[in-house]
């Protein structure tokens, strides 16, 4: 359902308004108390590969999400998105070719889930 929200939040479609991906996916536990409106603001200038080390943004939020909430999951969360995606960094990511932004975001928000233990 995550998924579906942050795609939704990218897009700017099911009533959302257009979102990077970053606060895309911030947005979707932003709900949740994983982020505040600071935090989100912030996330506005980590789309399009800005994020810190050139991470795609919905990667960086979602990293920023796993270790509030389990800092030990953040290795396995790279290693599960980089084996689907083909890299962490949006320009890499771009250039493999394996997924477009909206799966990213996605995948990114489906992972904080996962990893959340389901949150709610």
């Amino acid at each position: 359902m995550s998924a579906k929200k942050a795609i939704d939040n990218f897009l700017g479609t099911g009533g959302a308004g257009r979102l990077n991906c970053a606060q895309a996916v911030s947005a979707v536990f932003m709900e949740k108390g994983l982020f505040s409106e600071e935090e989100f603001r912030a996330l506005g200038d980590c789309g399009n590969g800005r994020a810190p080390r050139g991470y795609c943004g919905s990667v960086y939020a979602a990293v920023r999400a796993i270790e509030k909430l389990d800092p030990m999951k953040v290795r396995e969360f790279e290693e599960a998105f980089t084996e689907r995606a083909g890299a962490l960094e949006c320009r890499k990511i771009r250039e493999a070719g394996k997924m477009k932004c909206r799966e990213c975001v996605g995948m990114s928000a489906f992972f904080v889930e996962v990893f959340s233990g389901g949150i709610r």
